[in-house]
């Protein structure tokens, strides 16, 4: 019934993404419409993807990749991003990135949450992905005096201790191979 539902002349390929939301596809472009046949967002884009982790999976938010960059755009909202270079997640199986996405500009990376809200701004280079308790977070790095620091945001703070609306900026100093408690801020 779902292939019935769709004319071949309009699209290409539809690809059901979300609640009533499919991401269609004509002549190489992508758009969003929703299942009553209106047009969400023109076929004008050069690739859409929808945002599929853990509890964001369930909402409508989409990845439009454009000529220039990408941005993040949430169909219930009309919420759209600022432009990056690029915006992604790690594909890893486990429970990671439930509240933000990395984002890179210019070389450098941050992170938005899924509304979109700059978390941590595009000034770092992203180091790896580690997982604690179960969970991947994407480690971030800093030159400090001459040494690299590393470090990961989770639930809006660094390392889960310091608030970052608090400090500008504050890394984790390692220690002798262990990370100790000493914060520069």
């Amino acid at each position: 019934f779902f292939y019935d539902l769709f004319d071949c002349r309009l699209y290409d390929i539809v690809l059901y993404a979300v609640e009533k939301l499919y991401i269609v596809v004509k002549n190489g472009k992508y758009g969003i419409m929703d299942d009553e046949f209106h047009v969400i967002m023109s076929s004008d884009y050069k690739y859409i993807s929808h945002v599929r982790r853990n509890h964001a999976s369930q909402l409508p938010l989409f990845i439009v990749t454009t000529e220039s960059g990408c941005f993040l755009y949430n169909a219930g909202t009309g919420l759209q991003t600022s432009e990056y270079d690029q915006i992604f997640y790690p594909n890893m199986t486990r429970r990671c990135y439930d509240d933000y996405l990395i984002v890179k500009t210019n070389g450098k990376c941050g992170l938005i949450s899924l509304d979109g809200n700059i978390i941590l701004e595009a000034k770092y280079d992203l180091a790896k992905h580690i997982m604690y308790s179960n969970q991947y977070y994407a480690h971030f790095y800093m030159t400090f005096h001459s040494k690299i620091y590393i470090f990961y945001v989770k639930n809006n703070k660094y390392y889960g201790i310091i608030p970052i609306e608090k400090y500008n900026s504050c890394v984790r100093i390692k220690n002798n191979g262990v990370y100790d408690t000493f914060y520069v801020a």
